[in-house]
């Protein structure tokens, strides 16, 4: 009986261990088919800025247009991987021509924010897939009803590789709110200290109604929008989380 009874426990074992094993992808798996659209048919434009890790400014048509990168999560908490991100998607976007297709369920997510998948138009990289599979992102399927196989598949192969956001020895400086500590030798009596300019001279602009003011280029502007000064609004407008105008 007792022996009937450990038989039964090591077949257990061996069959839990083996579901792990098919559970966890090897680098090897072919990727699942990846049913692309019709380039020549979507909405074409060229990148005009990178915004963040996920987000574009795209000219469409003569204006700019953000767009966040279905399959992308923003939420990644160590800001070297952010940075990291942020950069590969200008090298890999910035100035370029590139074409975008919604998802089915329409070209806003349910955060009411527009967006797509992305390809460069001179050789269809599909970029959004490609930050995920190199480990430069993480995959996330909020507002997503195609594509979702292949993501699964890209991140877990960058999981298993360790690229990247995966890898646990990388990147381990985790983002704070506080300040830097001033590295810079103490001024002396006899030598004053520089100037800090606070703000850029960059020109900003105000909408009649809104409480933001802006970049020139921003996509929240309208026909009604203004330039004006930091010191004019200072004590009744804050900077726009898109454009970020007070960056230099």
């Amino acid at each position: 009986m007792r022996c009937c009874l450990q038989l039964m426990l090591t077949l257990t074992a061996i069959v839990f261990a083996a579901s792990l094993a098919i559970a966890q992808p090897s680098p090897t798996t072919p990727e699942p088919h990846l049913d692309l659209p019709d380039l020549s048919k979507l909405t074409s434009g060229r990148v005009t800025r990178v915004l963040d890790e996920n987000t574009l400014l795209i000219e469409v048509d003569g204006k700019n247009t953000r767009y966040d990168l279905l399959g992308i999560s923003g939420a990644l908490q160590i800001k070297e991987q952010r940075e990291l991100c942020a950069d590969m998607l200008k090298r890999l976007l910035l100035e370029e021509r590139v074409v975008i297709q919604h998802d089915p369920r329409g070209e806003f997510t349910p955060a009411n924010r527009r967006a797509g998948y992305i390809f460069r138009a001179n050789d269809t990289l599909f970029v959004n897939l490609e930050l995920i599979r190199n480990g430069y992102a993480r995959h996330t399927d909020a507002g997503m009803s195609a594509h979702l196989d292949a993501f699964v598949h890209a991140q877990r192969r960058a999981e298993t590789l360790k690229l990247g956001v995966w890898d646990p020895d990388a990147n381990i400086i985790t983002l704070t709110d506080e300040p830097e500590p001033n590295t810079e030798p103490t001024q002396t009596k006899t030598q004053p200290a520089p100037a800090t300019i606070t703000t850029p001279t960059n020109a900003i602009y105000i909408t009649p109604h809104g409480k933001k003011y802006h970049r020139k280029d921003c996509p929240h502007l309208t026909d009604a929008a203004k330039p004006t000064t930091r010191e004019d609004i200072k004590d009744s407008h804050q900077p726009c989380k898109t454009c970020r105008p007070d960056e230099p």
